[in-house]
């Protein structure tokens, strides 16, 4: 269309047709570009996410994959750990005083059977075992014995029974005890080593109230007395590479198998 003559009558309606025909093409062009953006950011938007989607999923899943992984390992290390144990943790029973009966736990994974522990519930039942496992001490508080476990599964009463004076005069354990409630005949037992247990006696005396390191050797079945005397004597644990630490009138000192003290 061309454009109107100046003289026309129409020319300024026919201008004002042409500009708002001008306006209303911009407009549409205007509008056509921002939705295309619209349309084409909201394609690139969808797609990165279904990428991000996608890729967390894979991601989520290797993790799940490695999660799962790592709790089956720690599981099967957990049941081999049991199956371990209890191959090599085994369980013998032993009668002591009175008819009561001992669990002793042993282990033999390395052939050698070895006393770990004792399934105790009697609270006057106390034990102790030697440095390598082989024996372990049952004392029981009430009748004062002991009895002495060994590890492949047998046991014997070791309680000092009766003591000979020096003028041949015999006093038994049962008889001081029915006299005298509070007398410590044999008390507190602890190894010294392998093959000897020390314990607090009152012998070898009836009236008085000091009380003696006495020890039994396993090998002799013999108890003497190391004459380490004291009113208060209290007997701890092996310190590695001093002895078994003892406590006389608060002076700490080491007792070797052989029955000295060291400081």
């Amino acid at each position: 269309m061309g454009k109107p003559s100046i003289f026309s009558n129409q020319y300024r309606s026919e201008m004002r047709k042409r500009r708002n025909r001008i306006i209303l093409t911009i407009i549409a062009v205007i509008i056509v570009v921002v939705v295309g953006i619209i349309v084409i950011s909201n394609n690139w938007t969808k797609n990165n996410s279904d990428v991000k989607n996608i890729s967390q999923g894979s991601s989520n899943k290797n993790q799940n994959t490695a999660v799962n992984k790592d709790a089956s390992k720690i599981d099967e290390k957990q049941n081999s750990d049991k199956k371990q144990e209890e191959k090599s943790e085994k369980i013998f029973t032993v009668n002591i005083a009175d008819g009561k009966v001992l669990n002793i736990k042993y282990d033999d994974s390395s052939n050698v059977k070895k006393i770990t522990n004792i399934q105790n519930q009697d609270s006057d039942i106390d034990f102790n075992i030697n440095p390598s496992g082989t024996f372990a001490v049952a004392y029981e508080k009430s009748k004062q014995s002991l009895t002495l476990i060994n590890a492949n599964g047998t046991s014997s009463d070791i309680t000092n029974t009766s003591y000979t004076s020096s003028n041949g005069k015999v006093f038994t354990k049962d008889s001081i005890l029915a006299q005298k409630n509070n007398y410590i005949w044999q008390q507190l037992p602890k190894f010294i080593d392998d093959e000897n247990i020390a314990y607090i006696s009152q012998l070898p005396w009836l009236n008085k109230a000091n009380k003696y390191i006495w020890k039994y050797n396993i090998k002799d079945k013999t108890n003497t007395n190391t004459n380490i005397t004291g009113e208060n004597i209290q007997i701890n644990n092996i310190v590695n590479g001093k002895g078994l630490e003892v406590i006389v009138d608060n002076i700490t000192g080491y007792l070797k198998g052989d029955g000295s003290l060291s400081n």
